[in-house]
């Protein structure tokens, strides 16, 4: 349905629904956006690895998850805080220049990674 709705708001577009957990796109891509997903999957580092396999060479990609500290949801399996977060995608993303930081009154931690 989310889909659906971006379709309407913007028509030129181009959305996929893929399950990152499982494969890369088959296309390469210069803005990539994985937001309150890497908290559902039990392997958050294929998740990642799959995204950095979907990025064209000067692509920027922006993650986001709760912030580990505050979050209370059931249905989440990995928790970050900023300084686990950060040395997350550090560990994972090399080659890429990484800026972490919080969103939404540091409820939400953010990871944007540009390709160069």
């Amino acid at each position: 349905s989310a889909l659906a709705i971006a379709k309407d708001l913007h028509p030129i577009a181009e959305y996929k629904l893929r399950d990152i957990a499982q494969s890369p796109l088959e296309n390469k891509y210069d803005l990539l956006l994985c937001t309150e997903v890497l908290e559902h999957l039990p392997d958050p580092v294929k998740g990642v690895k799959n995204i950095l396999d979907s990025s064209g060479p000067n692509a920027k990609i922006l993650l986001t998850v709760p912030d580990g500290r505050i979050d209370t949801y059931e249905g989440h399996i990995n928790f970050w805080s900023i300084e686990s977060w950060e040395a997350f995608l550090c560990s994972h993303v090399n080659r890429k220049n990484i800026k972490t930081g919080y969103l939404k009154d540091e409820q939400i931690l953010f990871g944007l990674l540009t390709l160069d």
